[in-house]
């Protein structure tokens, strides 16, 4: 009877172990792009951030070629649901420098939109987003390597 409670605690510490969080074998071969709320890190270093003009929150985007990855800081940026409708192509729910985050892919009239948004608190966070990457996992961890400052 020991035994079965014993291995029955072992279990249950086992399933509440929260996943490892992703990092980058390569981070300080990375090149870092700071933003006034955060910083990202790229894995060539021909990506621009171009800042706009943004009415409530901060506003801009990252360039390489064709590949724009859109981010918007601040309070209104919404949610990525699992069931939405139409359903997601691909959802993780992650944790990204030690926040909740959530990386998605949605099917667009115009291709396939990568998103990610990481949430500060309970009102703030990044949204990131790419129509039609090149590469979607070059991307994906791009998004990973998103911290706050």
């Amino acid at each position: 009877m020991k035994n079965i409670v014993f291995l029955l605690l072992l279990l249950s510490a086992l399933a509440c172990k929260k996943p490892t969080e992703y990092i980058d074998p390569d981070w300080d071969k990375l090149f870092l792009i700071e933003n006034q709320s955060f910083s990202l890190r790229f894995p060539t270093q021909d990506w621009k951030l171009v800042p706009l003009q943004g009415t409530d929150s901060y506003v801009g985007y990252f360039e390489r070629g064709k590949d724009k990855i859109y981010f918007d800081h601040g309070w209104y940026n919404g949610t990525i649901k699992k069931d939405s409708n139409p359903k997601p192509l691909s959802y993780e729910e992650t944790t990204i420098d030690g926040h909740k985050a959530v990386i998605a892919k949605e099917k667009q009239d115009n291709g396939v939109l990568l998103r990610a948004i990481i949430y500060q608190d309970n009102m703030t966070s990044t949204a990131l987003s790419i129509l039609n990457p090149t590469n979607e996992q070059e991307i994906i961890r791009i998004f990973k390597t998103h911290r706050f400052k």
